[in-house]
């Protein structure tokens, strides 16, 4: 991404920091809801004019799989909360999105040259409805005020 685009992306996480790591292609790997509690931009080691954004994201849960189809509506607890490190892609990281108070794909949120079309959404996940796995105080205030009408 371009400078311009890895700035936009910072300020987008520091006012909506739940994420999820979503291939909504393939669906074969697993979904973490996370929390964003840090972004570096750093220098592309091959394009010069490229500049990533790497997060610092503590998982809060898995998402639950219905017959091998994500299921937006129950989430499994994680065994740790432990820091990780993410990059930042625009057709993997699904972000909030006002239009429609879903998760997207970063692209749509932030302006993006893109040659792919993978245009799916899901919703995030309500705490009332996985109080014994969803915890976190943050996301669950962060919850009501942005998806909860």
């Amino acid at each position: 991404m371009t400078q311009e685009e890895a700035e936009q992306i910072i300020v987008y996480l520091e006012a909506h920091p739940f994420i999820l790591d979503y291939c909504d292609c393939c669906g074969s790997s697993d979904v973490y809801l996370m929390k964003v509690i840090g972004t570096e931009m750093v220098e592309c080691t091959y394009i010069e004019e490229k500049k990533p954004v790497f997060a610092t994201v503590i998982k809060l849960g898995k998402l639950k799989m219905n017959e091998g189809i994500l299921s937006a509506y129950g989430i499994e607890a994680v065994d740790d909360a432990e820091v990780e490190s993410l990059i930042i892609t625009m057709n993997y990281t699904f972000v909030y999105s006002a239009c429609g108070k879903w998760a997207v794909p970063f692209f749509k949120e932030v302006d993006h040259y893109r040659d792919y079309a993978y245009n799916g959404a899901t919703r995030f996940l309500s705490p009332s409805d996985n109080e014994e796995t969803l915890k976190d105080i943050k996301y669950k205030e962060w919850f009501v005020e942005n998806i909860e009408d």
